[in-house]
């Protein structure tokens, strides 16, 4: 009864619904590219410079999570598809450099992932209605799980046919097409 209750919301509610797709696209395109980064760094540099730009990148999170609070003035939305911007351009450049600082470009997009989560997690939370959160939660994670191990697939098979590159290159290019999705069906909403 519960789930049925709390899939009809995501039905009824198209604000919801609109958040709740682009965080499974969005999270899930950025888990894939976590778990590739590695193999990718590994092609042009050493292991413990990899592991220096993993700390360093950890450390960016952790001043996302703790400026957060200082730009709540802007609206939720703008700091989540701000984050998302952002994100997706400092992914470009460290694809541009495709060397040895590409891995310490990358340690950027962890402060961006904090503001982006902290900003979706708020706007979702006021969406779910309070009786069925827990239910709808489990909705989203159980869809994440199934389009990530999908697209993990494909990407796995698509870097190794074209390489790594190539891979990262199309979660790119995945996340503007996304991003231009979101952005015109949030337009077609507002009218």
């Amino acid at each position: 009864m519960n789930f049925l209750a709390a899939l009809l919301q995501f039905i009824y509610n198209k604000k919801l619904l609109f958040y709740t797709i682009t965080d499974i696209f969005f999270s899930t395109l950025g888990d894939i590219s976590h778990r590739f980064e590695s193999a990718y760094f590994k092609t042009f540099t050493q292991e413990w410079i990899i592991s220096l730009a993993r700390v360093l990148k950890h450390f960016f999170g952790i001043l996302g999570f703790y400026f957060i609070p200082h730009i709540k003035i802007f609206n939720k939305a703008k700091i989540y598809f701000g984050s998302i911007c952002s994100n997706i351009v400092i992914r470009t450049i460290a694809l541009l450099f495709n060397n040895g600082v590409t891995p310490f470009i990358h340690m950027f997009i962890n402060f961006f992932y904090a503001t982006a989560s902290t900003a979706k997690s708020d706007i979702l939370q006021h969406e779910f209605l309070p009786k069925y959160r827990a239910t709808a939660q489990s909705i989203i994670f159980f869809t994440k799980g199934v389009f990530m191990s999908l697209l993990m697939l494909l990407l796995g098979w698509l870097a190794d046919a074209q390489g790594l590159l190539f891979a990262m290159s199309t979660l790119v290019i995945l996340r503007v097409l996304g991003l231009l999705y979101a952005y015109i069906w949030r337009r077609l909403q507002q009218q």
